[in-house]
């Protein structure tokens, strides 16, 4: 680590030596680094990564959950805040550097411009990462919302458009809660949770739903 260092030797004032971490103190700095998500009513693995812009095996694997887990209403996840779960060996923190400097570089938005938004006036010191977050939308699809890449330096006073996670959706002819729920991309039973109804509920064409805003 300090090749051809004497352990005798006296220290100089200013002298750089390389000093030895961890793997706790390297865990304890990473777990700074994520976020507390409280599951709501309709809320998937999948729905929660695609949400947060994340690896569902990255938000699994965070968790010590499997892919295809329920979640339960109410309890809390963790959201890793880089969007992987960083390693601790050196080759794999040089590979995520590499993610990193690969995704500065591609600042397209891949989201969806999507409709039903509220206005916000950006404040000193946010940044679409961290909104994202605290809307609990994804950045692709807040940036694409916005027009904006999702790199995108916002100004203090800037008004984005902020997508409402839930939109409200009138029953036609033919609707049934199995045909809406794929149309949403949501299993039968969530959609029911979300509406407070029974899985094989008949819907009446009139009838009000909340569903995903997508």
């Amino acid at each position: 680590m300090n090749s051809n260092f004497d352990a005798k030797a006296r220290l100089q004032r200013g002298q750089t030596i390389k000093v030895p971490v961890s793997k706790g103190v390297v865990d304890r700095q990473l777990n700074d680094k994520t976020v507390s998500y409280k599951v709501k009513s309709g809320d998937t693995l999948t729905g929660v990564a695609q949400r947060y812009n994340i690896g569902l095996s990255d938000l699994a694997t965070a968790n010590n959950l499997k892919a295809n887990s329920n979640l339960i209403l109410g309890r809390t996840i963790t959201i890793p805040a880089s969007g992987s779960v960083v390693a601790t060996s050196s080759s794999n923190n040089q590979s995520s550097s590499s993610a990193s400097s690969t995704a500065a570089t591609s600042t397209a938005s891949s989201g969806k411009k999507l409709g039903n938004t509220e206005s916000y006036k950006v404040k000193s010191g946010d940044g679409l990462i961290a909104l994202a977050r605290q809307f609990g939308v994804s950045i692709d699809d807040l940036a694409a919302t916005n027009d904006l890449a999702t790199n995108a330096q916002l100004q203090r006073g800037q008004t984005l458009k902020v997508p409402k996670l839930t939109v409200s959706y009138t029953v036609g002819s033919g609707d049934s809660l199995i045909g809406l729920a794929r149309k949403y991309g949501v299993s039968t039973q969530e959609l029911a949770e979300m509406n407070n109804i029974a899985a094989d509920t008949m819907l009446q064409r009139g009838q009000r739903l909340t569903v995903p805003n997508r």
